[in-house]
């Protein structure tokens, strides 16, 4: 019996070793499985709050922590953007995002440099400069066509040189009208006049929308310079917040179309404006998935049953390499036609 008690007592400290251990292993599998959703909701805030397809300096070393291979983001694009009407109104979307996106740099050396200029010249840019170099070296450093790298990154150049006299009220209407018109006569080209109508009030429900939204804040455009600041922390926090969604791009692409560009003018502060045009363009590549008949790629693989982390990485991807996927896209589509 004393035998038998003492073996009994043995396995009895064996079983709690192995519970000891099994628990240990569940908290550390546990505390990874957090820190990855952590990284997971940075990785998203710090891509869909600025605007997802606005460039930023920090953008080449996040594509290279968390983005995919641009082999892997072409071979997605190109399924999701092969046809005329998709790519000429991408086009348009193109072009609205860059003048968007360098408007804002331009505000925002102005607000950090005021009066850098009239000592260093050089100085007077600093943010707007290291962008364009920055995204001029990873697109002509990615696996483009050279072509297709040097077409992109000459269109980088000229929205560079020309945003200082950008204004974003011009820049939004322009590229609306411009948009409709790439949409009339594409469609009347390559597809006829099947669906045009209806095609047509697709697009001028969401600029419609985007336009009431702005318009009917202009009526007391600067009534809230005064909270400008505090409004701009809120702002900011719905933004990031929008963000970490499990699928962010629609809310992030809603939330900044129909709150930064009434608030910028509310505010009087036109750098709102063209941080909005990141998210009325984006729209605006939405109404073009919609009218061509192709799935838009960030909602179709946030709707896929893949990781989140795996999903991200393409996300970054397609966005830091956009304008070689595009004009490569163009390129191959181009060759085609010719052959």
């Amino acid at each position: 019996p004393h035998c038998s008690s003492l073996c009994h007592c043995g396995a009895n400290a064996n079983q709690n070793k192995l519970y000891r251990s099994l628990s240990r292993i569940s908290i550390s599998s546990g505390g990874c499985a957090a820190m990855a959703a952590l990284g997971a909701m940075a990785s998203s805030a710090i891509l869909y709050s600025p605007g997802a397809f606005f460039f930023y300096p920090y953008k080449p070393f996040a594509q290279f922590l968390w983005g995919d291979s641009y082999e892997t983001a072409y071979k997605y694009f190109r399924r999701d953007h092969s046809t005329p009407v998709n790519l000429a109104l991408h086009i348009v979307a193109f072009v609205w995002t860059l003048l968007g996106n360098f408007g804002l740099l331009a505000c925002v050396d102005g607000l950090l440099v005021p009066h850098a200029a009239k000592v260093r010249p050089w100085l007077s840019r600093p943010l707007s400069t290291s962008t364009a170099l920055l995204w001029s070296a990873t697109l002509l450093a990615s696996p483009a066509p050279r072509l297709a790298s040097l077409i992109s990154t000459c269109c980088v150049g000229a929205a560079y040189a020309i945003s200082p006299v950008l204004e974003p009220r011009r820049l939004e209407g322009a590229s609306m009208l411009t948009f409709l018109s790439a949409l009339v006569a594409s469609k009347l080209k390559w597809s006829g006049a099947q669906r045009l109508k209806g095609d047509i009030f697709h697009a001028c429900k969401y600029f419609g929308l985007l336009l009431f939204a702005r318009w009917a804040s202009a009526h007391w455009h600067g009534m809230l310079s005064a909270k400008a600041k505090a409004l701009n922390v809120a702002l900011g926090f719905v933004m990031v917040a929008l963000g970490t969604l499990p699928k962010p791009a629609v809310p992030a692409v809603l939330g900044g179309a129909l709150l930064a560009r009434p608030l910028g003018e509310l505010t009087g502060q036109d750098w709102l404006l063209f941080y909005g045009a990141a998210f009325a363009a984006q729209v605006s590549q939405g109404v073009a998935h919609d009218v061509s008949r192709q799935k838009a790629t960030l909602l179709s693989h946030q709707e896929s049953a893949k990781s989140r982390k795996a999903t991200l990485a393409f996300e970054w991807s397609h966005v830091v390499y956009f304008p070689n996927l595009l004009v490569h896209s163009c390129l191959e589509s181009l060759t085609r036609t010719k052959a």
